[in-house]
Order: C-alpha cells, then sequence, then structure tokens
C-alpha cells in the first residue's frame, strides 16, 4: 500500500513538473512572439510614417518651394523698373526679404520631414548639413564623422532621427549650449555613434516613464529595429552622453 501512494506521488509530482516545464516553454514562446509581433508592427509603422514624411517634404520642397523661388525672381525683376517710386520700392523689398525668410523656413521644414540630403549626400551630409543650421543658431557644435563604409539606407534614415531627436532634448530639456555628434567605426566591424552635451541632465528611467517622453521611447525602437544597443548617462554637473553601437 505504502509503494503505490508512493508510485502515486511520483506520477503526479512527475505530471505537475512536466506541466510547469510545458508552461514555462509556452509562455516563453508567446512573450518572444509577442515581442517580434510588437517590433514588426513598429517597423511597419515608421516605414509608413516615412513614407508620408516624404510625400509631405517632397512638396513642401518641389512645389511650395518652387513657388516661393519664382515670385522672388519675379520680385527682383520688377525692383530693376526705374519708373517704381521709392516707397513702392521700399515694398517690394521687404516683401522680397520676407519671401527669402519664407524659403529658409519651408527648407528646413522639408529637411525635418524626411532629410532629402541623405538620399543625395549620404548620413555624413545630412548630419554636416543639421550640425551647420545649430551653429548658424548660436550652438556650438563639435561634429566629427569617420565612417568607412556605406551603411544601408533604413539605418541612415533611423539613425539620423535617433540623433536629431537626441538633439532636440539636449536643447529643449536640457538648455545645452554645445553639443558633439560622433560617428565612427570601432573593431569587429562594428559602428559607433556618440551623440551629448552641456546640459542640466535628465533621469532615463524616469523619463521613460512620463507621458513626455514619446520622442525618448521613439529613440529607443528606433535603435531596436536597427539591432542597435543604447547607452545613456546623464547627470547635473556632466550633461548627457549617448552611445549607440551595433554591427555591420
Amino acid at each position: 500500500m505504502q509503494e503505490t501512494i508512493i508510485g502515486i506521488i511520483v506520477i503526479l509530482t512527475s505530471t505537475i513538473l512536466t506541466l510547469f516545464l510545458v508552461a514555462v516553454v509556452y509562455i516563453n514562446k508567446y512573450f518572444r512572439e509577442k515581442v517580434v509581433s510588437q517590433q514588426q508592427l513598429f517597423s511597419a509603422i515608421v516605414e509608413a510614417q516615412e513614407i508620408e514624411r516624404q510625400a509631405i517634404s517632397n512638396n513642401i520642397h518641389d512645389e511650395l518651394g518652387g513657388i516661393l523661388t519664382s515670385t522672388k525672381i519675379t520680385i527682383s525683376v520688377l525692383l530693376e523698373n526705374p519708373d517704381l517710386s521709392s516707397e513702392v520700392k521700399s515694398k517690394m523689398t521687404q516683401l522680397y526679404n520676407d519671401l527669402g525668410t519664407a524659403s529658409s523656413i519651408a527648407r528646413n521644414a522639408s529637411n525635418s520631414l524626411s532629410p532629402t540630403s541623405i538620399n543625395r549626400y549620404g548620413l555624413k551630409g545630412a548630419l554636416s548639413d543639421l550640425c551647420d543650421r545649430l551653429t548658424q543658431n548660436g550652438i556650438a557644435v563639435n561634429f566629427s564623422f569617420q565612417l568607412s563604409v556605406d551603411l544601408p539606407e533604413n539605418i541612415q534614415i533611423n539613425l539620423y532621427r535617433i540623433i536629431n531627436e537626441a538633439i532636440n532634448n539636449s536643447l529643449k530639456y536640457a538648455h545645452a549650449t554645445e553639443l558633439y555628434v560622433i560617428v565612427q567605426d570601432k573593431v569587429q566591424n562594428r559602428v559607433q555613434v556618440k551623440i551629448g552635451d552641456n546640459g542640466i541632465g535628465f533621469n532615463w528611467n524616469e523619463m521613460l516613464k512620463k507621458s513626455k517622453s514619446k520622442g525618448l521611447q521613439n529613440m529607443y525602437n528606433r535603435c531596436k529595429l536597427i539591432n542597435a544597443d543604447l547607452h545613456v548617462e546623464s547627470t547635473p554637473e556632466t550633461g548627457t552622453h549617448i552611445q549607440i553601437l551595433f554591427h555591420l
């Protein structure tokens, strides 16, 4: 009788253990598939956003930009008319200057929506253009690009978006006045990107929990899309320093 009870206990224990292991395997598989599904969904959303941004950017650049340019040319021709009164000429000159400002705003909006310079000059050209605009606005930028390989277009776009978001955070929240952007080769076929500032710093984990941290979450998700590791160090004394590292 005792042996029978022991046998039943062993069988029950084995059955429970087997069911437990099956449950663990099933749960792990479920969460892996869920993570993959979420990544695929985010990838599809990002791709759709890029297509939409590209279309809007092209409209601003080609259509609106073309109208502004042709109008400026027309006004410049009219300004050469010697019969214009000084008052009319002054107003037309002001209008010409305003159109120049509008053209600059349209160009910046187009580049923000979709960095067309990536298609023309690659990631280096797009980042150089971005840093030049920051410098013109009084922000000190140390930019270094030492990359000996050509990155796929989707990686270039995602890296540009990540770097641009990091810079926007530095200016908007950290009140930085100095920035650095470094893109370089590392050993073992790896690429390293560094972005940093002299701002007031923030708590990365706390910011990710807040509703206002959508930009930070997008940075993290875009890094996952290109299989990159994202490391953030931020303190009030030393500002924020971000490192992105991935294998080609």
